[in-house]
Protein backbone atom coordinates (compact mmCIF):
# COMPACT_ATOMS: atom_id res chain seq x y z
CA UNK A 1 0.00 0.00 0.00
CA UNK A 2 1.24 3.35 -0.71
CA UNK A 3 -0.18 6.72 0.60
CA UNK A 4 0.54 10.10 -0.81
CA UNK A 5 -0.04 13.20 1.25
CA UNK A 6 0.04 16.89 -0.66
CA UNK A 7 1.75 19.77 0.85
CA UNK A 8 2.17 22.71 -1.23
CA UNK A 9 3.55 25.78 0.99
CA UNK A 10 3.30 28.02 -1.98
CA UNK A 11 2.28 28.12 -5.46
CA UNK A 12 5.39 27.27 -6.56
CA UNK A 13 6.38 24.03 -5.29
CA UNK A 14 4.57 20.91 -4.36
CA UNK A 15 5.67 17.88 -1.71
CA UNK A 16 4.24 14.50 -2.87
CA UNK A 17 4.86 12.65 1.20
CA UNK A 18 4.71 9.24 0.55
CA UNK A 19 3.90 6.38 2.61
CA UNK A 20 4.67 2.76 2.42
CA UNK A 21 5.28 0.62 -0.60
CA UNK A 22 6.24 1.79 -4.14
CA UNK A 23 5.43 -1.27 -5.93
CA UNK A 24 2.86 -3.32 -7.94
CA UNK A 25 -0.46 -1.18 -9.06
CA UNK A 26 0.99 1.78 -6.85
CA UNK A 27 3.79 2.51 -8.96
CA UNK A 28 1.32 3.65 -11.41
CA UNK A 29 -0.45 5.55 -8.80
CA UNK A 30 2.47 7.37 -7.95
CA UNK A 31 2.72 8.18 -11.37
CA UNK A 32 -0.28 9.61 -12.21
CA UNK A 33 0.01 11.87 -9.03
CA UNK A 34 3.63 12.71 -10.31
CA UNK A 35 1.95 14.33 -13.97
CA UNK A 36 -0.28 15.63 -12.19
CA UNK A 37 1.61 18.06 -9.32
CA UNK A 38 4.27 18.69 -12.76
CA UNK A 39 1.03 20.23 -14.35
CA UNK A 40 0.27 22.19 -11.87
CA UNK A 41 3.66 23.66 -10.25
CA UNK A 42 7.42 24.15 -11.67
CA UNK A 43 8.80 22.26 -8.65
CA UNK A 44 7.92 18.84 -7.64
CA UNK A 45 9.65 16.99 -4.53
CA UNK A 46 8.73 12.93 -3.53
CA UNK A 47 9.62 13.24 0.31
CA UNK A 48 10.69 9.64 1.12
CA UNK A 49 10.82 9.71 4.79
CA UNK A 50 8.15 7.10 5.08
CA UNK A 51 8.72 4.78 2.14
CA UNK A 52 9.56 1.49 2.96
CA UNK A 53 10.53 -0.49 -0.29
CA UNK A 54 10.33 -0.04 -3.75
CA UNK A 55 9.99 -2.84 -6.63
CA UNK A 56 11.74 -2.89 -10.04
CA UNK A 57 8.89 -0.67 -11.90
CA UNK A 58 9.20 1.37 -8.93
CA UNK A 59 12.79 2.01 -9.27
CA UNK A 60 12.21 2.81 -13.00
CA UNK A 61 9.51 4.99 -12.16
CA UNK A 62 11.52 7.34 -9.95
CA UNK A 63 14.42 7.49 -12.10
CA UNK A 64 12.31 8.68 -14.86
CA UNK A 65 10.74 11.21 -12.63
CA UNK A 66 14.15 12.79 -11.39
CA UNK A 67 15.12 12.60 -15.33
CA UNK A 68 12.21 14.98 -15.52
CA UNK A 69 13.01 17.28 -12.71
CA UNK A 70 11.06 15.56 -10.13
CA UNK A 71 13.19 15.88 -6.61
CA UNK A 72 13.23 12.98 -4.34
CA UNK A 73 14.07 14.14 -0.62
CA UNK A 74 14.63 12.23 2.88
CA UNK A 75 15.35 8.96 1.16
CA UNK A 76 17.14 6.39 2.82
CA UNK A 77 20.76 5.21 1.71
CA UNK A 78 19.38 2.00 0.10
CA UNK A 79 16.96 3.76 -1.72
CA UNK A 80 19.81 6.29 -2.66
CA UNK A 81 21.77 3.76 -4.13
CA UNK A 82 18.91 1.77 -6.24
CA UNK A 83 18.74 5.10 -7.36
CA UNK A 84 22.42 5.61 -7.97
CA UNK A 85 23.00 8.65 -6.42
Amino acid sequence: MLRITRKAPDSSRLTLILEGNIASDWVSVLEKECLNAMEETPVVRLDFSEVTSLDRRGVELLRRLQKAGVQIVHASSVIKGLLGE
